[in-house]
């Protein structure tokens, strides 16, 4: 769990970042993984599950890592039982594992295109591509994770180098310990772009985490034996025993010991230059690793056995094919993206039934816990962490390097036809936190943002399964900011909600019809009337991103207001506002509201 990535945006700070945002340019260090099927671990932080886990506080460095790190590891010793030829003074990468610390870029809109098709294009009038909505959310997720570290990227790549897979010269250099990362912005998104497939599938389904110590051995013996050719070649993750501290290596040889033991010798991506040792017990069927997921610290020991699945190997070949998306398997809204996109593309693409759930993504130091409609957990309730739900997943990303030394949250994939409420509780904080909760669904995205929880709060979420419509209720002060996005068949579209001043508490709900193109807002309980500010983003294939302002729509406790954006002519036009004041299905007001976005980014203030 960790400190929220935003502290309060401005206006206009909103209107740039979402058009930013939209236009693909989601690929800063500080930006956005999917779905698996494999079991997870019984922990919040990294687990022996396949990937996923959340972003660290902004960092506050600019500069890269050393590009001759002092820090090794222990000396391996013993007899060679099987080898590779791989050599980490020669095969590895001369720089550490590093963090979005170093400004280094990750993934950006192109990036994805490679890893899942043209599908995550909304719009490329002009020349400019603009991603949908729900591919943007999940780049920006997925590139704030990398800020707990790549060694999962450096790990697979390196592999892929030695087995000619990919071409080291292609980035600079004759051999991968030559290779710089300072300056080389084709390099950083390239390590980004194998960090990533450990949570896509079909890489994290083919993650094994079920096979023992000495069948992990066994394993790499056979694959050792190809040398730079193998039939299969491997990764392996490690963790501890309650999942935390989940780091890659890259293994290249196994060392006969005395004892019955064998080293596995691995190239560590914290201690480059460096043979590092996992020592495997054959008799005991047990392993242990002497490392620490961040290279400034001590050592730590990571140990496990043939039940803890905390020794995992990932192979090769899985991140070599196409990768799915998790957020485009199915459609929003009764088959529209699907029909849109027959339309553009000629195809109708093949529904994924068995991939349709909802991403939740968590960024608070609070406690956050789902329950769903008979009463079943996830997450943490009293300091444990409960796992009830048996159709939902907790799972944690690779990271390797905890710079900030902080918790990370896991990723939890909820089935997208399952109910469930949310809940962020206080009660272990001791200063208050700033957060904020993410769905990614097939074809739609919801977020809540710049919650403030403190110490005894417990605040109420609601996202529906099929990403219609969220709910947030607090008894404290609190003025979050709402924000959704999801495709449609003529078009897709972004929007913020900002100004949700819940003085002394109160619930907000915010839902989307697109069938009738209306966006309501409804506040109940609070302790007096509230002025919003309203931007979206639509984005079609003919027209590219279209941008429409509004702020002072005014509601009072209990007033829904319906906004509706599938009128809404374009740029210049204005937007149909109903008010029904009281909420008793009458309309009381209707308004056209100007687009005033010009005068939005003219004013810092607003």
């Amino acid at each position: 769990m960790k400190q929220g990535k935003r502290q309060g945006w401005g206006w206009l700070t909103i209107l740039i970042a979402l058009a930013l945002l939209l236009s693909g340019c989601a690929g800063s260090p500080t930006e956005p993984p999917p779905i698996s099927t494999s079991s997870p671990a019984e922990s919040p932080t990294p687990s022996s599950a396949s990937p996923t886990d959340i972003p660290t506080p902004e960092p506050t460095k600019s500069v890269l890592p050393d590009e001759s790190p002092t820090t090794v590891a222990p000396s391996p010793s013993g007899s060679v039982a099987a080898d590779s030829g791989f050599r980490p003074e020669v095969d590895g990468f001369s720089f550490e594992n590093y963090g979005n610390e170093t400004g280094a870029s990750n993934l950006k809109a192109d990036d994805l295109v490679r890893l899942f098709g043209e599908r995550v294009v909304s719009s490329r009038e002009g020349g400019e591509m603009v991603l949908t909505p729900p591919a943007s959310k999940w780049l920006e997720e997925v590139n704030q994770a990398m800020n707990g570290g790549h060694c999962e990227g450096m790990a697979a790549l390196c592999l892929l180098f030695y087995t000619g897979k990919s071409q080291v010269s292609d980035f600079g250099a004759e051999t991968t310990n030559a290779l710089q990362l300072a300056e080389n912005e084709k390099l950083q998104r390239e390590i980004a772009y194998w960090w990533v497939t450990q949570a896509t599938e079909p890489t994290s389904d083919r993650v094994l985490k079920t096979i023992t110590p000495n069948e992990v051995l066994d394993r790499l013996a056979q694959a050792f034996q190809g040398g730079k050719q193998p039939e299969e070649s491997y990764t392996v993750g490690i963790y501890k025993a309650d999942g935390s501290g989940g780091h890659a290596v890259t293994p290249y040889a196994l060392q006969e010991k005395e004892n019955g033991k064998v080293g596995i010798l691995v190239y560590d991506n914290n201690y480059p230059n460096t043979a590092s040792e996992i020592e495997v017990d054959r008799t005991a069927n047990t392993w242990t690793y002497s490392g620490s997921t961040n290279p400034a610290e001590g050592a730590d020991t990571y140990t496990g056995d043939a039940e803890s699945k905390t020794l995992e190997i990932v192979p090769t070949s899985a991140r070599l094919e196409t990768q799915v998306a998790p957020f485009l398997t199915g459609a929003a809204d009764s088959g529209q993206a699907l029909d849109r996109w027959e339309s553009v593309l000629g195809i109708r693409p093949v529904r994924a039934e068995e991939l349709s759930y909802n991403e939740i993504w968590v960024d608070t130091k609070a406690d956050f816990l789902i329950t769903d409609a008979q009463g079943r957990r996830l997450g943490f309730n009293e300091g444990r962490f409960l796992r009830e739900i048996p159709e939902a997943e907790a799972q944690s990303l690779k990271y390797g390097v905890n710079v900030w030394a902080v918790d990370q949250d896991p990723i939890y994939f909820m089935p997208s036809g399952l109910d469930f409420t949310m809940t962020l509780d206080g009660k272990s904080l001791t200063t208050t936190s700033s957060g904020e909760i993410t769905m990614i669904g097939p074809g739609y995205d919801l977020e809540i943002s710049d919650i403030h929880v403190s110490s005894g709060q417990k605040d109420a979420l609601a996202f529906s399964s099929d990403g219609t419509r969220l709910s947030y209720q607090t008894l404290s002060d609190e003025s979050p900011d709402i924000m959704l996005g999801m495709e449609g068949k003529e078009a897709d579209y972004a929007f913020i909600i900002k100004g949700m001043d819940l003085q002394g508490g109160g619930t907000l709900e915010v839902a989307r019809d697109m069938e009738k193109g209306v966006l309501s807002l409804k506040t109940t309980g609070t302790g007096g009337p509230g002025s919003y500010g309203f931007l979206m983003a639509r984005i079609t294939e003919l027209e590219g991103e279209q941008i429409f302002g509004h702020d002072g729509i005014s509601l009072a406790p209990g007033d829904t207001a319906y906004l509706y954006f599938g009128r809404w002519t374009g740029e210049g036009g204005s937007l149909t506002l109903e008010i029904d004041r009281a909420t008793d299905g009458t309309i009381d007001e209707t308004q056209e509201i100007p687009d005033v976005t010009d005068l939005l980014a003219e004013d810092p203030s607003e």
